[in-house]
């Protein structure tokens, strides 16, 4: 015939430590969603239009001239 002994004190140890570990998953759970949303709504940047919009003529650039000579071909040396 076997004996059951049964120890009151890992029993309940064995249940707190399941109901911890449940507590760390539903925290970890609930930590991931709020924090996105917190990120993504703290101090959001409002888009005001422009009141004011300056507009200009650009400054005219200065047009040069080529620096190569095509008038003149250059001596073919490899031929």
């Amino acid at each position: 015939m076997k004996k059951t002994i049964s120890y009151r004190s890992e029993e309940t140890l064995d249940i707190a430590k399941h109901v911890m570990y449940s507590v760390k998953v539903l925290a970890i759970g609930l930590f991931i969603p709020f924090s996105f949303v917190f990120g993504i709504s703290y101090q959001r940047q409002a888009n005001e239009p422009v009141k004011t919009i300056n507009v200009s003529k650009a400054s005219p650039v200065a047009v040069e001239n080529n620096t190569i000579k095509t008038a003149s071909f250059l001596p073919d040396k490899n031929s």
